[in-house]
C-alpha cells in the first residue's frame, strides 16, 4: 500500500512578477491583497517556527545543565546543587516566557491584519459566506488568486489564515480522498471547481470530466459554456477525452514555437480548460498515465489544467508510475484538520476546506454562469 502522504508544503509563486488586475472592494488591488495575505502566512510560520526553537533550546539547556549538576553523586543533594537547580529553571522560564510574549504580540499584529483584510478580500479569495459573493458577477479577465481554504497552527487556533493560490495554476491540484467518503472529496472539487470558473471571465474556462465510477457528480449542476462536454463514464471515452486534450496541447505549442499571435482558426478555442479525474487512476492504463503526466509537464503553459480527486491507496498496484505523480501536485486534504506543510519552514499546519452547503454562494455562481451572465 501507499504510505500516508506527509505534509508537504505547496509552491509559492509570489516571486512571480505581479500581473495587472482590476480594484478590489475597499480600493486596493488584489494583487496587493494576494502578497498580503502569504505575508502574514509567511510571518505566522517563521513567529511560530521561533518560538518552537526558543523553547526548545531552553529546554535542552535546562536538561544539558541539570545533567551536569547530577553527574557527582556526592553533590546531588546538596543546597548549592539545589540552588544551581532552581537556577537553571529560572532561566528557562523566563527564556521561554519572552518567546511566547514576542509570539503572541506578533499573532495579535497578524490577527488584526487578517480582520482588516476579511472585509475587503474579493470573491475569489474570500468565504463562501462572505458578502462580497452577493450580487456576484463574472470578471473581465482572470482574477489573481484562487482560495481552497484555512489554516492553522496549534499555537493559535483563532489565528485562520486563508490558502489562496496564484492563477493562473503552475500545478495540477489533488484533492486527497484518503480517509473520507467519495461524497466528502466530491464536494470539495465541485467547490473548488465552481471558484476556478468564477474566476475567469464568462466562457473562457470550460470543464471536461472523466468519472469512471460515480458518473461525474462534482460537475453535476453545471451548464452551458461551462462544460466542454459530457462526463467521460467508460474506458474508450476517457481514452478519447485524453487523446482530444493531448492534440489540443500539442497544437497550442506548435503555433507558439511558430511564433503565430493567434491560434490556427478552427483547430483550437482560446479558452482554458480543466480537467477532472474522479477516483484517479481507475480505469487507467499505462498510456493514460503518460498522457496525463505530459498533461501535467506540458499543459498550465498553455492553458490546461488537471484537477484530481484520488485515495493514493488505491493506486498501489501500479507502483511507480502513479506515485511520481503526486510529489507533482499540491495536495488538498478532502478530511477536515489535515495537516499540510508550509513552503518556508515546514511547519505541520491545519487545513480545513472552506464549509459548503446547500444554498450557498457556490450554488448561486453556479447558476450565473449558466445563465451567461
Amino acid at each position: 500500500a501507499v504510505p500516508a502522504q506527509p505534509a508537504r508544503p505547496w509552491p509559492t509563486d509570489r516571486a512571480k512578477p505581479p500581473q495587472p488586475a482590476p480594484q478590489a472592494a475597499g480600493g486596493l488591488p488584489p494583487e496587493r491583497l494576494y502578497q498580503q495575505v502569504w505575508s502574514i502566512f509567511e510571518d505566522a510560520a517563521r513567529s511560530t517556527s521561533a518560538l518552537r526553537s526558543a523553547t526548545e533550546y531552553a529546554e535542552q539547556r535546562r536538561d544539558d545543565e541539570v545533567g551536569r549538576l547530577l553527574d557527582d553523586p556526592r553533590a546531588r543533594n546538596s543546597p548549592e546543587t539545589a540552588a544551581a537547580r532552581a537556577a537553571a529553571d529560572r532561566r528557562h522560564d523566563e527564556l521561554v516566557a519572552r518567546a511566547t510574549a514576542d509570539h503572541r504580540r506578533d499573532a495579535a499584529q497578524l490577527g488584526t491584519e487578517l480582520r482588516q483584510l476579511d472585509g475587503v478580500l474579493p470573491a475569489t479569495m474570500a468565504r463562501w459566506d462572505s458578502p462580497v459573493w452577493r450580487g456576484w458577477q463574472p470578471p473581465t479577465e482572470l482574477a489573481v488568486a484562487l482560495r481552497v481554504g484555512e489554516l492553522h497552527l496549534p499555537e493559535d487556533p483563532d489565528l485562520r489564515i486563508p490558502l489562496l493560490f496564484r492563477l493562473p495554476l503552475a500545478r495540477p491540484l489533488w484533492i486527497d480522498a484518503a480517509g473520507t467518503d467519495r461524497s466528502t472529496a466530491t464536494a470539495l472539487a465541485r467547490s473548488v471547481i465552481a471558484r476556478l470558473l468564477a474566476a475567469h471571465p464568462a466562457g473562457k474556462l470550460s470543464v471536461s470530466v472523466a468519472d469512471l465510477a460515480g458518473g461525474g457528480a462534482a460537475v453535476r449542476g453545471l451548464r452551458g459554456d461551462a462544460l466542454a462536454g459530457p462526463p467521460a463514464t467508460t474506458p474508450g471515452e476517457l481514452a478519447e477525452l485524453l487523446d482530444n486534450l493531448v492534440s489540443r496541447v500539442d497544437l497550442i505549442q506548435m503555433a507558439m514555437r511558430s511564433g503565430e499571435t493567434a491560434l490556427p482558426p478552427g483547430l483550437v478555442d482560446g479558452g482554458r480548460r480543466l480537467l477532472v479525474l474522479h477516483d484517479f487512476p481507475y480505469g487507467f492504463d499505462e498510456r493514460s498515465i503518460a498522457q496525463i503526466q505530459y498533461l501535467i509537464n506540458d499543459g498550465p503553459d498553455v492553458g490546461v489544467n488537471l484537477l484530481l480527486v484520488a485515495d493514493p491507496a488505491d493506486s498501489s498496484t501500479l507502483g511507480p508510475l502513479v506515485s511520481a505523480l503526486w510529489r507533482s501536485m499540491s495536495r488538498l486534504p478532502a478530511v477536515p484538520d489535515d495537516h499540510v506543510g508550509d513552503p518556508w519552514v515546514g511547519l505541520s499546519w491545519t487545513f480545513t476546506p472552506d464549509p459548503v452547503g446547500s444554498g450557498t454562494a457556490l450554488d448561486a455562481v453556479l447558476d450565473r454562469l449558466a445563465g451567461g451572465r
